[in-house]
């Protein structure tokens, strides 16, 4: 029992020192700690279609506007709800000119976004959750009619705006490292990045994609105390396991030692009965030999004469 509290005030004196180390603390976020720099990256791309328009007017049939998009992001998530990214996306819309008709033309679209995941910050964390809707917002920088072929054929040069965009990311977990994924954005400019002549000031775009995203490195996330880095909450973790595992020596210990005890007791027991059997014995032999020796005395012996 003295080695069993022993343990525990062992255990205890190094959890204190582990939680009151002078090293730099990183503040959690309602409860999270912040993972390393290299931790919950995630690299995703998508394929899809979309419309541009201006806010003026907009000839031309609307089926006939649709285009292409391709896009590829770069992802970095700082806490189960906050993340930053990185996206390029690309392809060509179609617009109609007044007098030159449709007109395709190509662009590039590279943007940084801030990404809110609103259904940890919801519904709170969870790491097996099947769907998070990411709602995000972003600026960029947009190149748009950049080729020779549709430079020639828009009979216009290449064009360039700075843009933002802002968007709703539907992702669907299909294992520990891989979603699908549903884009739905919009993107604002100057109607100046479209060769084909409009009417407004300014340009529209929607864009629908599906892809898929994969997690990697370490995927999930740590509670823990605010105030505290992962280093001190694994030490405390760690002296913890020590100080069970020390639990566990001694309960062992204490049931081998209750073992022998058993033993000893069953031993103490059977030479007691033993020496009660001997006893016993012994007192049957001596009465044994008083009675005969009795019969001895009162024997009568007849002599020949």
């Amino acid at each position: 029992m003295k080695k069993f509290f022993l343990v525990l005030g062992i255990a205890a004196f190094a959890t204190t020192t582990v939680l009151a180390q002078d090293t730099p603390k990183k503040p959690s976020f309602a409860g999270f700690v912040s993972n390393g720099f290299w931790d919950n990256w995630e690299v995703s791309f998508g394929l899809g279609t979309g419309t541009a328009f201006s806010n003026g007017g907009n000839i031309g049939p609307r089926s006939e506007r649709f285009g292409f998009e391709g896009n590829v992001s770069l992802t970095k998530w700082l806490h189960p709800v906050v993340g930053v990214r990185g996206q390029l996306q690309g392809g060509y819309f179609n617009n109609f000119h007044p007098t030159l008709g449709k007109m395709t033309w190509p662009y590039m679209f590279l943007h940084a976004d801030v990404m809110i995941n609103a259904s940890n910050w919801i519904g709170g964390y969870r790491e097996d959750r099947a769907y998070y809707a990411v709602p995000f917002a972003g600026f960029g920088y947009l190149a748009s009619n950049f080729t020779n072929s549709s430079q020639e054929d828009n009979l216009s040069g290449t064009r360039q705006e700075f843009a933002m965009t802002a968007g709703l990311l539907n992702k669907f977990r299909i294992s520990r490292a891989f979603d699908f994924n549903l884009e739905l954005k919009g993107l604002l400019t100057r109607s100046a990045c479209c060769p084909a002549e409009l009417d407004g000031s300014y340009l529209m775009a929607f864009t629908a994609t599906a892809g898929f995203t994969y997690r990697f490195n370490q995927r999930n996330w740590q509670r823990g105390v605010p105030g505290y880095t992962p280093e001190d909450i694994e030490a405390f973790q760690e002296a913890v396991a020590a100080g069970l595992a020390a639990t566990a020596a001694l309960e062992a210990e204490n049931a081998d030692l209750a073992d022998q005890l058993a033993e000893a007791e069953a031993a103490r027991v059977a030479a007691e009965k033993a020496a009660q059997a001997a006893r016993a014995e012994a007192a049957a032999a001596k009465n044994s030999a008083a009675q005969e020796a009795e019969a001895a005395d009162t024997s009568v012996i007849l002599f020949d004469y």
